[in-house]
């Protein structure tokens, strides 16, 4: 639990090689005690600190071990939530092929059919992610309806943001202008605010 408890302090601080060694530390533990569950667990957390390192070939080994753990173990959302780096790193790779393969193991009725706000967000980026693929494969017109969906499920504002800048591409490449600037408009409004919340937050830490 102390090393858990250490790399998420770590993570914050944007140290990620700190966060993997004290996350192998924890795993090590874990398996000491014979709790496999959290093992995978430390494991599947490690996944963030490997993309800030840009890791693409640990984050996809460690993708495939934990997904087949969490299927055996018949952990339905946990098995969909380890598979959203490895779509990250696909979509920077523009390797849509094994995104492809992703989204078909992502069961997004789960997250889609519930109220939670996390699941809803974890919605937004599922249905982002798949629009980046439609972009990818020359559909812009599903990879639309795909953002649109995001942005319905959106709870915050990262959410949004995102929403917006897949709207932004798909009608970039549409060449359809009004709609454009309409989502480059909502885009810049959403940034500036968080940026005045952010202003906001760091005068009150102040005083």
């Amino acid at each position: 639990r102390v090393y858990g408890q250490m790399a998420s302090l770590f993570g914050s601080q944007n140290i990620p090689e700190n966060a993997i060694e004290a996350l192998d530390k924890a795993g090590y533990c874990a398996l000491r005690s014979a709790d496999t569950l959290a093992y995978y667990t430390y494991k599947h957390l490690k996944l963030s600190a490997y993309y800030e390192l840009a890791g693409y070939d640990s984050i996809k080994g460690i993708t495939n071990e934990v997904y087949h753990y969490y299927d055996c173990k018949g952990l339905v959302k946990e098995k969909s939530l380890c598979l959203l780096t490895a779509m990250r790193v696909c979509i920077q790779q523009e390797d849509y092929e094994q995104l492809s393969a992703y989204l078909h193991n992502f069961n997004i009725s789960d997250f889609e059919n519930s109220r939670d706000i996390y699941d809803r967000q974890t919605a937004t980026v599922y249905n982002a992610f798949l629009g980046e693929y439609y972009m990818g494969i020359g559909d812009a017109r599903i990879a639309e309806q795909c953002f649109r969906k995001a942005q319905y499920f959106s709870q915050d504002l990262q959410s949004k943001l995102l929403s917006y800048r897949g709207l932004m591409k798909v009608y970039e490449e549409l060449g359809e202008s009004d709609s454009l600037n309409k989502y480059a408009n909502l885009y810049v409004e959403h940034t500036d605010s968080s940026v005045n919340e952010m202003s906001t937050l760091d005068r009150k830490s102040v005083v």
